[in-house]
């Protein structure tokens, strides 16, 4: 508190140490004169202690109180304070890593939305291009390849019609039935 023992002795309380509340606001009560009071302990809670001396020094701490009670009467209270300067400013680089890492989860949780839109666009986009290489190489089956088919075909019939000997003519017509036959596969397939 910075109070010498001959400066405390017989002064209240308040006089001795003073505190406030975290963010520096009276109190109705300290803890020691609440267990005074209510005749029970006190749990910790948290305040500002300010010194008693001329330094000005203001000490964040924590506060408990108990009365001391003997044969059913209240002799006086004891009162403990905990220093939780280096606590409060562990608890405060906690909370700014939370801080931080909350900020980097939203932003990979947006870059992830962001990366499944650019894959959905990606998808429709791929599609859409089979889509268009099918339909080409349809097109190149039936009005390319097709085409040759028939006119192979018509040329083997053009053909038949010089040959006269009856293996000659059955070769012409296996080979056209077989022309036939692709140009049917490839209407099929495209």
């Amino acid at each position: 508190t910075g109070a010498a023992l001959s400066e405390a002795l017989g002064r209240p309380i308040e006089d001795v140490y003073h505190l406030t509340t975290l963010a520096n606001e009276p109190l109705e009560q300290c803890q020691l004169r609440k267990a005074l009071a209510s005749a029970a302990p006190i749990g910790k809670e948290r305040f500002l202690l300010q010194a008693a001396d001329t330094s000005g020094r203001i000490v964040p701490v924590e506060d408990s109180a108990a009365p001391i009670v003997r044969a059913g009467k209240i002799l006086g209270a004891v009162t403990v304070f905990a220093d939780i300067t280096d606590q409060l400013r562990r608890e405060r680089e906690q909370e700014t890593e939370r801080d931080r890492l909350e900020e980097q989860v939203q932003q990979t949780a947006e870059a992830l939305g962001n990366t499944r839109a650019e894959l959905r666009t990606l998808s429709a986009h791929l599609m859409t291009v089979q889509e268009e290489e099918r339909k080409r190489i349809a097109r190149d089956l039936h009005d390319d390849l097709a085409q040759r088919a028939a006119c192979i075909e018509m040329e083997l019939d053009h053909i038949a019609q010089f040959v006269r000997d009856a293996e000659g003519s059955a070769a012409i017509s296996a080979a056209r039935d077989s022309v036939s036959k692709l140009a049917n596969g490839l209407r099929a397939v495209s």
